[in-house]
């Protein structure tokens, strides 16, 4: 799926793990790898960020599946301030990323952003 297509499509309905995603060297280091200023969540981040300009294969079957447990950072920041701390500045930092890229349209850009604060900030 072409950039910036898959990144709409997956803030609209986020539905992975950073175990089901593999980027290639080339865009890790493109985009100087992970952002660690989130307090959390920074491969969400990461996947968000680099799907704005790469090209993306979505393969529609499920590769791994995802355990729950109540150890882990998922579940001790689920309802934190810091996870909401983490939403917000996710969304914030994508768009601007986003904008900044100039590869998406203003109403791509619109899209983006309602996509994006329904998913991580709303939910």
């Amino acid at each position: 799926m072409p950039a910036p297509d898959a990144l709409l499509q997956f803030a609209s309905h986020w539905t992975v793990s950073s175990s089901q995603v593999v980027f290639s060297r080339d865009v890790y280091a493109r985009h100087n790898g992970f952002d660690l200023t989130a307090p959390i969540l920074s491969d969400a981040h990461a996947i968000l960020r680099w799907m704005i300009d790469a090209d993306t294969i979505v393969y529609p079957d499920p590769l791994s599946l995802r355990r729950r447990w109540l150890g882990s950072v998922t579940a001790k920041t689920r309802n934190s301030s810091e996870m909401a701390e983490t939403m917000t500045f996710l969304v914030k930092n994508v768009l601007h990323h986003a904008t900044a890229s100039k590869t998406l349209t203003a109403a791509q850009l619109s899209k983006l952003q309602s996509a994006l604060e329904r998913t991580f900030v709303s939910a």
